[in-house]
């Protein structure tokens, strides 16, 4: 008799470890699948943050700027030497040099950087 006790306690204890070994493959499924989902939204997060991103327009419009158009034609930036407008005070200034000899080659300056002087000055 106490032979048959030991063995329906040693089922009993194998039933309870079966539910516990049950149950706890139950969680393995379930947080496997947790991970998996949260995998995802980390990727989904990543991609949206540093992915590629598409700047598609509306169909029809090219840009903002097409929506917008105005019938005024553009103003462009005129390139090179302005004159002064009329409205400014003009100041003529004129220096004086101590040396009047080229530093480079020797020969003697020439007058040069007036608005009404037309010649070259190069220095060879």
């Amino acid at each position: 008799m106490p032979d048959t006790i030991l063995i329906t306690e040693l089922q009993n204890q194998l039933a309870l470890m079966q539910a516990k070994l049950d149950a706890l493959q139950e969680d393995k499924v379930e947080m496997q699948a947790r991970i998996d989902h949260l995998l995802a939204e980390l990727k989904l997060s990543k991609s949206q943050k540093y992915g590629k991103k598409s700047e598609k327009a509306p169909r029809g419009t090219f840009n903002e700027a097409e929506q917008h158009k105005s019938t005024e034609p553009p103003k462009h930036h005129k390139k090179g030497k302005q004159t002064l407008a009329a409205h400014f005070e003009r100041e003529e200034v004129e220096h004086r040099l101590m040396v009047l000899d080229c530093p480079c080659c020797g020969e003697q300056l020439h007058h040069c950087g007036s608005e009404d002087y037309s010649g070259e000055s190069e220095c060879h």
